[in-house]
């Protein structure tokens, strides 16, 4: 007589195969996961970058005089803007700081870098009470996160030649 089912041993392949499938299911859910929440690490970090040297391009082309540049290092750049605020750009550890706000964390390179009008590299720029002989300042900022890093670049022209 013919008996109709499974065997002991195809039962047990049958769940082996199935319980396999999952795994590898499961697996692949986690990687994808995993690359999601790091698109996301790197689309803040691209954002919180870019917004700090939007908003210190357009601050520092807004430099009353020639008179009023404070401090320009290669770390900090510190100036009087149109309405006579005292505006500074610098790292405190890993937070790029306008003032005591905290502008972009996790901050692991900052740089500032100065140009004459004739578009030399000044090492040594003149500050107040000196007219500075800066003409375009240049910010690079790179944050990193989670094993991922992020540059951008910021260029303002002092407008104010008085």
């Amino acid at each position: 007589m013919c008996q109709k089912g499974f065997t002991f041993v195809e039962m047990i392949l049958a769940i082996s195969l199935t319980a396999m499938s999952v795994m590898m299911i499961y697996k692949i859910t986690l990687l994808m996961v995993d690359m999601k929440q790091v698109e996301m690490v790197a689309i803040g970090l691209e954002r919180e970058a870019a917004e700090a040297c939007f908003r210190f391009g357009r601050e520092a082309r807004g430099v009353r005089s020639l008179s009023d540049v404070l401090v320009a290092t290669t770390s900090e750049f510190t100036f009087i803007d149109t309405s006579g605020a005292e505006i500074q750009y610098w790292l405190d550890g890993t937070n790029l700081k306008r003032g005591t706000s905290v502008l972009a964390e996790q901050v692991s390179s900052l740089q500032y870098t100065y140009y004459d009008k004739n578009g030399l590299g000044l090492g040594a720029p003149a500050v107040s009470p000196d007219k500075t002989n800066i003409r375009v300042v240049r910010m690079k900022i790179t944050v990193s996160r989670s094993g991922k890093s992020f540059s951008t670049l910021a260029e303002a022209k002092l407008r104010n030649d008085s």
